[in-house]
């Protein structure tokens, strides 16, 4: 069984990983960390909530982000010291982000997605495909 601790679990995203990671037999969801400290119930499975991963004493596998660009560097430094693997779900990153990642990688493992929507995935690859059918008239770009 995975043991996970999701960063965010009090906003609409990270709620809806633990939500789903709940009814996955594969995963156990240890921990939330969320700035707001707000206790934690999804499914009626109460859910331990830190307001940092540096005060979280659980034993994970990995952390899932889905907070925001600044908990993010926090948290990325703080996973590093604790050796946890991490995901960053987190949108409005910047290139000190970036280079905080790569440096968490060479210790750590790290994975990146700027969107985890299938819906968006679906609009980039059609928005590349559009702008490889206008070729050079036309200058197209998605901008968060």
């Amino acid at each position: 069984m995975i043991k996970l601790a999701v960063h965010g679990c009090n906003g609409k995203m990270g709620n809806q990983v633990v939500k789903y990671a709940l009814e996955d037999e594969k995963f156990t969801i240890k921990a939330g960390i969320d700035y707001k400290n707000r206790s934690l119930s999804v499914n009626n499975k109460k859910i331990s909530v830190f307001d940092s991963l540096e005060k979280c004493n659980m034993d994970l596998d990995v952390i899932i982000d889905f907070s925001d660009s600044e908990g993010s560097s926090d948290l990325l430094k703080i996973a590093k010291t604790k050796g946890i693997p991490i995901v960053i779900a987190t949108s409005g990153l910047e290139e000190t982000h970036f280079n905080l990642m790569k440096d968490c990688a060479e210790t750590i493992p790290v994975f990146q997605a700027s969107n985890m929507s299938v819906g968006i995935h679906l609009l980039k690859k059609a928005i590349k495909q559009l702008a490889a059918d206008a070729g050079n008239d036309f200058d197209i770009e998605i901008v968060e």
